[in-house]
């Protein structure tokens, strides 16, 4: 047997023990902790199957930033109890479900060149960087920007204390 098919296979149990942890555990924190465990068994599988570029985004990105941002949001909510839905959440999940919509309608019409136009097979970072930043995604640039202000707008006012 090989290493690398061996690691392959502890680094797959290790990833599917942790996703079953992060569905079996009744603490939130607890569970975003297993879901950071996911994420880090995911990028060792992705260097092992050579996208190191892509394990380390995995890590910088999932097992860093996002698995931080949870823990944060964990924190700083407040448990309330079960009771009546108001006519703001339904209000809310009403907007997030038209912008949920609108990106994907936008997602669905845009038309993106391949990215191994060269015919080399793979994309080159290069390649990568050059449609990031091509105007014709502006907008799409844009409403990615919005998402994320709508984020940390709700965040804040999640974690803020009601005024007597």
């Amino acid at each position: 047997m090989m290493w690398s098919y061996a690691f392959f296979l502890l680094f797959a149990f290790l990833t599917l023990g942790s996703v079953f942890l992060l569905l079996s555990l009744r603490q939130t924190l607890h569970a975003v902790f297993a879901a950071m465990g996911a994420f880090l068994g995911l990028a060792a599988l992705y260097f092992l199957l050579g996208a190191e570029f892509v394990a380390t985004v995995q890590v910088l990105v999932y097992a860093g930033a996002v698995t931080i941002l949870a823990a944060f949001g964990v924190m700083l909510s407040r448990h309330r109890g079960e009771g009546r839905t108001t006519t703001g959440e339904i209000l809310g999940f009403a907007s997030a479900l038209s912008f949920f919509l609108l990106v994907a309608a936008f997602l669905w019409k845009a038309r993106f060149p391949l990215l191994g136009a060269r015919g080399e097979g793979f994309a080159h970072l290069q390649d990568l960087g050059e449609l990031a930043f091509d105007p014709a995604y502006g907008l799409a640039i844009v409403l990615g920007g919005l998402l994320l202000a709508l984020a940390l707008v709700g965040a804040v006012l999640i974690a803020r204390e009601d005024e007597p």
